[in-house]
């Protein structure tokens, strides 16, 4: 679980020592050329089409775990004999507990001549298999592993594309919204510009109207000033021909403050001109401005729907390509292999040891002597072990009695009884030791050479 991620091919080499000499070997690498599943143990069935590669190419990847673990054994070699059963322990864990499956375990290069059965461990996290040896199986040092194949798993193909498509997704829509949130904002403001336009329009039209009233009474003005200023020229010119005349003196001075009047109104009028000109020139400035701002919102708007359309189209790839992500994430039922660790198993001749028996035993004809054969009790087992003896053909007058080694014991003595006319020599008995261990019947001989002399004559 806490292996770097690496990307590199596997060498595998033996060694071995030959003749005192180290001999190493670089194993070739096979693989098969197509799919196929596991079979039943000891099943007769076609072997699997491979070919010769030239490496085995293994990829850590950083970005997945494994979806299933499947443990077998403690983390120690185990160890029987012939006619043994060793109840292995695994342990299945599944990245996501909701998976499901059917996880089925097929025990893998076990010694040769070995009941093994494929293992149903479905979704159980912990459980055990048998591995039974019988009487034939070879003995030797072997590395088992499970191969566990799990038909139905729940697989989620790349959840994080579907997780970065639907940010994608979101972030998109966000630019989406703003984009409309804009282009409202933009369509406003634009019919704002419109109705500002239509009042400085309105306003323009009416203050046009009243300088044009404007100038018409200053000309009316400057016409009655001229016609006051004609007046008093005249008055004057009477006055001055008759100095003497009061009523042309009245005359004149009633010219001269109609002038004096005419002017003051031509003033007025000339001042409500200068403020006509001004409110003209002020509401077509407005206008101008308005319809400067309203020409830029339609060209903003323009470009802003423009965007939006952009936008909208986006979304639509987006939100397809999310759909597309998350229907290939979506959960289905795989086959997966699952293989354990290796795990080494030995398995030895007898599950006793013969820690004490006699090699040679010298008898004279006529003679018993009392031996004794120690063993040593070997993966629990306790059941009875026999004691008979076979002598090669041709020898006589010698008895060995059978013996057991009763449940649990560790010795047995006998008495080994030679008769008068024994044969004389040396004679090599084979001393078998037979027990049945779990229906396994198992036989071990041990050498003992009997020396039989001759009796002295009396």
């Amino acid at each position: 679980a806490d292996a770097k991620p690496v990307s590199g091919s596997v060498r595998i080499s033996a060694t071995a020592t030959i003749q005192e000499q180290q001999i190493v070997r670089h194993a070739r690498y096979g693989a098969a050329q197509e799919r196929f599943n596991f079979n039943q143990p000891n099943a007769r069935n076609p072997s699997v089409q491979a070919r010769l590669v030239s490496g085995i190419q293994v990829c850590v990847s950083e970005h997945e775990a494994a979806p299933a673990v499947l443990t077998i054994g403690e983390g120690k070699p185990l160890e029987t004999s012939r006619g043994g059963i060793l109840k292995i322990p695994y342990q299945y864990t599944r990245s996501d507990k909701d998976s499901g499956g059917n996880l089925t375990g097929y025990p893998i290069d076990f010694p040769p001549n070995t009941t093994a059965q494929q293992v149903g461990i479905g979704a159980n996290e912990k459980g055990e298999f048998e591995l039974r040896f019988t009487a034939t199986t070879v003995p030797g040092t072997y590395t088992i592993y499970l191969a566990g194949f799990c038909q139905g798993m729940q697989y989620s193909r790349n959840p994080d594309a579907t997780e970065n498509a639907k940010v994608r997704q979101d972030r998109i829509a966000k630019i989406l919204e703003d984009a409309q949130t804009k282009l409202r904002e933009l369509q406003q403001l634009s019919q704002q510009k419109q109705s500002e336009i239509s009042a400085a329009t309105t306003r323009l039209n009416q203050a046009n109207t009243e300088k044009q009233q404007a100038d018409r009474n200053l000309a009316t003005a400057d016409a009655t000033v001229k016609q006051a200023d004609t007046v008093l020229t005249q008055k004057k010119q009477q006055a001055e021909a008759a100095p003497d005349d009061e009523g042309l003196k009245q005359q004149l001075a009633a010219a001269a403050l109609e002038l004096e009047k005419a002017r003051e109104q031509q003033k007025a009028a000339q001042e409500a001109v200068t403020a006509a000109t001004a409110r003209v020139e002020t509401i077509a400035a407005e206008l101008k401005k308005a319809q400067e701002e309203k020409s830029k919102a339609d060209q903003d708007q323009r470009e802003a729907q423009t965007f939006q359309q952009q936008a909208q189209q986006e979304k639509q790839r987006a939100d397809q390509f999310y759909n597309q992500k998350r229907n290939e994430s979506n959960r289905r039922g795989i086959n997966v292999s699952v293989p354990s660790n290796n795990l080494t198993v030995t398995v030895t001749e007898f599950p006793v040891k013969v820690e004490s028996s006699p090699e040679r035993v010298e008898l004279v004809q006529g003679e018993k002597k009392e031996v004794v054969v120690r063993i040593a009790r070997l993966y629990d087992f306790k059941g009875n072990v026999s004691l008979q003896s076979q002598f090669p053909g041709g020898v006589s007058g010698i008895q060995i009695a059978s013996q057991n080694i009763a449940d649990s014991a560790t010795e047995a003595k006998f008495d080994i009884v030679t008769q008068a006319n024994a044969t004389v020599g040396e004679h090599e008995c084979r001393l078998r030791l037979q027990m049945n261990f779990n229906g396994q019947n198992l036989i071990l001989e041990k050498p003992v050479v009997i020396a039989i002399s001759e009796a002295a004559a009396k």
